[in-house]
């Protein structure tokens, strides 16, 4: 907010794994955004994070979060099972939401979280930011339209054996 003398949006994170660490970079990095608080399951995670990006306090409790009146942009960037409960939270604590993909499992927990918007009247956004890039955006420009197209995926076998593939978890590979 260049030149601006509106405050920064207050933020937290819940999710202190490897997706967080570059929300956390953006919002660090950031004018408009006051880094508020840092949430995990894991106390260990959230505690690195506040000490390295020096937010306000710690917690493994997103109630805790939730319950902040300092905080208006929650980013989840949990496993994937848990973002429509979190989500939903969020917006019933009156929170903006900005969500990592997927929205949820299931269409059925799409259309809460969108509900649960709409009744907050609360803004969601989904991190589909590589699709929007400028790089994404020249390379698309460039190339003809496809009329057959496969989908290719390359794994080490530690790949395999992370949350993404837990078809609880996760939604596993088919995802």
């Amino acid at each position: 907010m260049a030149g601006s003398t509106a405050r920064p949006f207050g933020w937290a994170l819940i999710g202190c794994g490897n997706v967080g660490r570059s929300h956390s970079r953006w919002a660090v990095e950031s004018p408009d955004i006051d880094v508020c608080a840092f949430c995990d399951i894991n106390e260990e995670a959230a505690s690195r994070y506040y000490e390295q990006h020096e937010g306000r306090y710690y917690t493994t409790d997103p109630a805790r979060v939730f319950a902040d009146p300092e905080i208006e942009i929650v980013t989840i960037a949990t496993t994937h099972a848990t973002h429509a409960e979190l989500a939903i939270a969020a917006f019933e604590a009156g929170k903006h939401v900005y969500l990592e993909k997927p929205m949820a499992m299931s269409t059925a927990d799409c259309l809460r979280i969108y509900e649960a918007m709409q009744v907050a009247n609360r803004k969601l956004m989904i991190n589909f930011s590589i699709r929007f890039s400028g790089a994404t955006r020249a390379i698309k420009s460039r190339l003809q339209p496809a009329k057959v197209s496969n989908a290719q995926c390359m794994l080490s076998p530690a790949d395999l054996t992370r949350w993404q593939w837990d078809p609880v978890l996760g939604g596993g590979p088919a995802l």
